[in-house]
């Protein structure tokens, strides 16, 4: 009893310790772009309408800080209800491989305005059992944590391939790479490294993210990162079988 009253007061704690620490990073986070929303809601009320161009500049300021605001929320609420496992998953056969090519399409003008280099070799018809949905999600998180660490060369990469039973995709980037002792904990929530730091328009739920959705989908997945080279997020799924 003594024992069992010990573990549950440490898990107690843990949580408790997890809580502070999710609400410090938000309110953090919170803080600069709702600072700015009302500063230049302000500095737009004191313009004149002859001002038009400086008016329009602070207006895209304050859409840019809405929009992260709503990324931030947008994670938070996502990674709250799938650490809860309130939310259920639909696993229905998924064409992984057109999946992978629709998300793609959502990246070309993200690629032309920052003169990015899209690689893509992607097999076709290649199925698995999965919520399509979620599986974009992951997809689409992984994409934008690979644009936001790119290298020099501006390149980014999505593969899909089948693996023997399995498919696997991979996501890369030819970026600084990820120093040995941070690779387990690059999954962890609001984790930032020195070399990899968190994008202004990221929330630092995105990895946390990808990986609740592929512990749902008992895949295998993980990071192979050499500093200095670059990244490759990877995940494998069971290829489905209608025969089975």
């Amino acid at each position: 009893m003594s024992d069992t009253l010990e573990e549950t007061a440490q898990s107690l704690a843990k949580l408790e310790n997890a809580r502070r620490e999710l609400l410090a990073n938000v309110t953090h986070d919170l803080k600069t772009p709702l600072t700015l929303i009302s500063g230049y809601a302000e500095k737009i009320e004191d313009l004149s309408w002859e001002e038009r161009e400086e008016s329009r500049k602070d207006a895209e300021i304050i859409k840019r800080e809405s929009k992260r605001l709503t990324l931030l929320v947008n994670d938070i609420l996502d990674y709250s209800v799938l650490q809860n496992g309130s939310v259920s998953f639909d696993f229905q056969p998924v064409n992984i491989s057109k999946l992978a090519h629709k998300i793609l399409t959502q990246f070309h003008v993200i690629c032309d305005r920052q003169n990015l280099v899209l690689e893509r070799q992607i097999e076709p018809d290649l199925f698995v059992m999965a919520d399509g949905q979620r599986l974009s999600q992951v997809f689409y998180n992984l994409i934008v944590n690979a644009v936001t660490h790119i290298g020099g060369d501006r390149v980014i990469g999505l593969k899909v391939c089948q693996n023997g039973k399995a498919v696997r995709a991979q996501v890369y980037d030819h970026g600084k790479g990820i120093a040995p002792a941070d690779i387990p904990h690059i999954w962890d929530r609001y984790f930032t490294s020195r070399e990899r730091k968190r994008s202004e328009n990221g929330t630092g739920l995105g990895l946390s993210i990808v990986k609740e959705i592929l512990n749902a989908h008992a895949a295998q997945y993980g990071v192979v990162s050499r500093e200095g080279e670059g990244s490759c997020f990877w995940f494998e799924l069971r290829l489905y079988d209608s025969a089975e």
